[in-house]
This record gives C-alpha cells, structure tokens and sequence, in this order.
C-alpha cells in the first residue's frame, strides 16, 4: 500500500445507487451493473476515451461507509461534452489517495476482498470520490486486478 497525489479526471459511465448492506445480498445492484457493462455495448459507446482501462466510481456518499453511494462504472474521458443517452459523467477530484492492490483473481472474489481490507484500515477518508482502476491487461474474468484508490483527507 502507499499514499499517491492523483489529479482530477472525468468518467463517462453506467451508474446505480447502494449501500455496503444491500451489496452483501446476492444480485446486488453493483453486480447488476457490472453484468450491464459486460453484456451490453456501454464501454463502445463512450467517446472520447482515453484508453482501454475500466474505472469504478464510489461517489455521492450520504456519510460514511454505512451510508448509501453512487457506483460509476465506465472509461477515463477526455471530455464531456457529448455523454451518450443514458450514461453519466462524474469527475473525480484531485487528492491524496491510498491506493491498494487486489490479488489476482476471479473479480467477484478478489475486489471484495480487498475492500475488506480497506474497511480494516480505519483511514482517514474524505468520502467524496474513491475509485478502483482497471488496466485493460487486468480485466480477464478469470484474472482479474484492481487497483482501490481511497480518497484523504488532508
């Protein structure tokens, strides 16, 4: 694990609202909308990508890790000028992030279990955007890497 600087970027995305106690139930909607992105076109739709990497955003949370969250899954974007019907734009702002690295893995497994970690950590979080990011080399189902960018507080 280690502190980075990351600068703001901007995602264009499919997006669900939950909490951590519906995620625990089976079809969570996050599961839902990762099932979306792999059985529909989203990820060809998005313009002005800026590579292949998948990026998750946690985002709008109500309070803390009990409250309820926004999920953005989609590409890293250039611009927002056209988002496609249906999709949504986040920016994700400049910050300290703790940045975590998940075993390698069926995703189902493997991402869950490094967010346990993460809880395990008791940082000091700003809870206003944190991120997981996918390199495209690392988005096989089977073999599947994130890397979990916590938001700081100063």
């Amino acid at each position: 694990m280690a502190t980075v600087r990351h600068n703001a970027f901007h995602v264009i995305g499919v997006s669900t609202r939950t909490n951590n106690a519906r995620e625990a139930a089976p079809n969570s909607p996050i599961a839902q909308l990762w099932g979306r992105l792999f059985t529909e076109p989203i990820l060809q739709q998005i313009p002005d990508r800026m590579d292949g990497d998948l990026v998750a955003v946690y985002t709008d949370y109500a309070s803390d890790v009990n409250g309820d969250y926004t999920v953005v899954v989609g590409g890293r974007v250039t611009s927002i000028e056209n988002v496609p019907a249906g999709m949504v734009h986040v920016r994700v702002p400049s910050g300290d992030y703790e940045v975590l690295i998940s075993e390698q893995g069926p995703g189902p497994v493997v991402v869950p279990a490094a967010w346990q970690k993460v809880w395990a950590l008791n940082l000091d979080r700003v809870y206003q955007a944190d991120f997981e990011l996918y390199k495209e080399a690392d988005l096989q189902p089977e073999n599947t890497r994130a890397h979990i960018y916590i938001g700081l507080k100063k």
